[in-house]
């Protein structure tokens, strides 16, 4: 009976201080519920969106099949593009051939230096404001983060798709800043692509004349020959 009591006032007590100490939980109740709030809306939102991305469809590249043609035996003719000293070093990954793989490879690499991104970016109005202050240094490294908030994601696993994603504050902004970077990174690809088939060009060009260059010299040497057993008989 003793013990009973005894856990009565214990209880009692308890009760006793929480409310007195009501108003003082209350407070600080208030205060975080409060700074919850207040952080909620003055913090800046941010949005993200994401879509699948995946290769084209190899049809369109069937137009340029004579040109991988001409690549192709262009390659193993004159592996790395210079000379004929090189061929049993020659493997047929070396080979650049104008298909949806070859394509997509360089368009996922090219945009992953960031540079497109960092360009737009920096003709941005939101972003030239928010790096107003800052010198050339900063300016930098913060365009290269701000520039990470656009993403191509590799796929886990083979039956997966790559992704593009981006967080930003406005998501129509966002999505035109992308797809202008993914423009700029198409550019440059189409850009690489010519450069590989010019420098393939110039240099079967100079092969070619190099090979003129010793026919015509062995044809005169044997017209002098000719001439040296004409004038012996």
């Amino acid at each position: 009976m003793n013990q009973v009591h005894s856990e009565e006032i214990d209880l009692y007590s308890i009760f006793e201080k929480l409310w007195n100490g009501k108003w003082k939980i209350i407070s600080i109740t208030f205060f975080f519920f409060l700074m919850s709030v207040t952080y909620i809306f003055f913090s800046p939102k941010t949005f993200k969106v994401t879509t699948e991305l995946q290769e084209s469809n190899e049809d369109l590249f069937f137009k340029y099949r004579y040109l991988n043609e001409i690549i192709e035996i262009s390659s193993r003719l004159f592996p790395n593009h210079t000379n004929m000293d090189n061929f049993e070093n020659y493997s047929p990954k070396d080979i650049f051939i104008i298909n949806t793989s070859t394509v997509f490879e360089m368009f996922i690499n090219e945009f992953r230096d960031y540079q497109e991104m960092i360009f737009i970016l920096s003709q941005n109005d939101y972003i030239k404001n928010k790096i107003k202050n800052l010198n050339d240094e900063e300016k930098r490294k913060s365009l290269i983060n701000y520039a990470k908030k656009f993403n191509i994601i590799k796929p886990r696993k083979k039956t997966d798709l790559w992704k593009i994603s981006f967080n930003w504050h406005d998501v129509d902004e966002g999505a035109l800043l992308f797809n202008r970077g993914l423009n700029l990174t198409l550019i440059n690809v189409r850009k690489s692509v010519l450069k590989k088939i010019n420098n393939l060009a110039k240099s079967i060009d100079l092969i070619n004349q190099r090979e003129k260059s010793l026919l015509n010299a062995q044809l005169l040497a044997n017209k002098k020959l000719n001439k040296l057993i004409n004038a012996k008989k």
